[in-house]
C-alpha cells in the first residue's frame, strides 16, 4: 500500500523540534541516572557528566552560530563534543571510562531518537522526492522548509532513522542492564548507528551539505567511527564481539555494492544530487509560469537548462483523449540515454505531477518526449 501523509501539526511547526529536543534531553538524562544506579556507578559523576556534556553542546552551538551565521544542529558535532568532555571529566576524576561511556552512548541515542521525531515534524533533514512518503506545506515553508518542495512527497528518512536509533538505544540499554563487559554497549552504538547512518545519507534530500570526494560529512564521520570501533575491538581496547564484527562485514559488502553501482552511473548520481533537484524544480516552475502567460498558444515552447546541461521544454498537445502535457528532455553536454530519460521523467513526475500517468517516448537519439495525461488528477 502506498502511504502518503499530510502532517496535521503544521500550526505548531515552529516549536515542534524544540519540544522533541527537550523531551529527548529529559529522557536521556533520566536514562543515564537509571542505568548509573543499576550499574552501581556514582550518581554524582553522572550529574557531572550531564553538566559537562551540556556545556560542551552549548559551546558547539554558539561556535556554529558564529561560523555559519544561524542555527544549525548537527548531531555528530554535538555527540563528539559531549563524548570528549565526558572523557576528560572521567580522566580528571580518576573514574573508569568505559562503563560511563556506555551510559553516555545510550543516553545520546535516546536524545537523537526524539530529535529525529522533531525533524520529521518540521521537515528538516528530509528525504528525497518519492512516489510515497510525507509532504510539507506553507506553514513548514514559513519555518524554513524549501518552497520548491512544498507539496512534494518525500521519503520519511527522519522517521526511519529515529526508529532505528530507538532500537539501538533499546539494545544498548539491555546490554547495560544485563551487565555485559564495559564498552560493549558503546561499541554497539557506534557500529549500529554509524553503519545505518552511512546508508540513510543516500536517502537524504536536504541541500547545501558538503560532500567531499562524493560522500557527505556524516558519511565520512560514520565511516571513521565504525572503523574506529572495529579497530578497538581487534586491538582489545573494547570487548571483542564477533557478532558486531560480522555486522560490520555485512555493512561493508552493502556499501561496496552501492558504491560500485554509483560508479557505473555517474551521470545519474550528479543529476539527482539535492542541489540539482532544486534546479529541476525551479525549471518546471518557470515552464508552468510561462504556460499560464501563453495559455492559448499551444505551439509555443519555452526551454530551461540546468547547470548539468539538462534541457527541459514544455508544450501542450490535443488528442481525442484530451489535452496532454508534453515535456521534451535532452542533454546539452552529450546524448541522453533511455535510462537517464526515464529517471528524469520519474523525477519530474514526483516533483510536480504525482497524480498523472507518465509515458516516455524516444523522438530521436538523445531526445525524449515525456507525456503526461489526461490533463488533471
Amino acid at each position: 500500500m502506498i502511504y502518503r501523509f499530510n502532517p496535521p501539526f503544521a500550526r505548531w511547526v515552529h516549536s515542534a523540534f524544540r519540544i522533541c529536543g527537550y523531551t529527548g534531553l529529559a529522557l536521556g538524562i533520566c536514562a543515564a541516572f537509571v542505568f548509573g544506579w543499576h550499574s552501581r556507578l556514582s550518581l554524582g559523576v553522572i550529574l557531572l557528566m550531564v553538566l559537562a556534556g551540556s556545556a560542551a553542546s552549548f559551546i558547539v552551538e554558539i561556535a556554529t552560530q558564529a561560523l555559519v551565521g544561524g542555527e544549525r544542529w548537527v548531531f555528530y558535532h554535538h555527540a563528539l563534543a559531549v563524548t570528549g568532555a565526558v572523557v576528560l571529566l572521567l580522566r580528571s576524576l580518576g573514574q573508569p571510562v568505559l562503563p560511563y561511556l556506555d551510559i553516555a552512548a545510550v543516553s545520546l541515542a535516546v536524545l537523537l531518537a526524539c530529535g529525529r521525531a522533531g525533524c520529521f515534524l518540521v521537515g528538516c533533514c528530509h528525504g528525497r522526492p518519492s512516489d510515497w512518503g510525507i509532504r510539507y506545506g506553507a506553514k513548514h515553508v514559513g519555518a524554513g522548509f524549501p518552497s520548491d518542495l512544498a507539496g512534494v512527497y518525500l521519503l520519511p528518512v527522519q522517521a526511519v532513522e529515529g526508529m532505528w536509533v530507538f532500537v539501538v538505544a533499546t539494545v544498548g540499554g539491555v546490554m547495560i542492564w544485563h551487565r555485559t563487559a564495559p564498552g560493549s554497549s558503546l561499541s554497539w552504538c557506534l557500529i549500529a548507528y554509524g553503519s545505518a547512518r552511512f546508508i540513510f545519507e543516500y536517502w537524504r534530500g536536504d541541500r547545501d551539505r558538503p560532500s567531499p570526494w562524493g560522500l557527505s560529512e556524516a558519511q565520512w564521520t560514520s565511516l571513521l567511527l565504525v572503523t574506529f570501533a572495529t579497530a578497538c575491538q581487534l586491538a582489545h581496547l573494547l570487548p571483542f564481539t564477533p557478532w558486531q564484527l560480522a555486522a560490520v562485514l555485512a555493512w561493508a559488502v552493502v556499501v561496496a555494492a552501492i558504491s560500485l553501482r554509483q560508479r557505473y552511473r555517474p551521470v545519474l548520481r550528479r543529476l539527482f544530487r539535492p542541489n540539482h533537484v532544486r534546479e529541476v524544480a525551479f525549471a518546471l516552475d518557470h515552464l508552468a509560469a510561462w504556460r499560464r502567460l501563453r495559455p492559448a498558444d499551444a505551439a509555443c515552447v519555452r526551454l530551461e537548462q540546468t547547470s548539468e546541461g539538462i534541457r527541459i521544454s514544455a508544450s501542450r498537445v490535443t488528442t481525442p483523449e484530451g489535452a496532454l502535457l508534453l515535456y521534451t528532455l535532452s542533454n546539452a553536454e552529450g546524448e541522453m540515454d533511455a535510462v537517464t530519460a526515464r529517471a528524469l521523467a520519474c523525477l519530474v513526475g514526483r516533483l510536480r505531477h504525482p497524480d498523472f500517468r507518465i509515458g516516455v517516448v524516444a523522438q530521436k537519439p538523445g531526445i525524449f518526449h515525456m507525456i503526461l495525461g489526461p490533463d488533471g488528477p
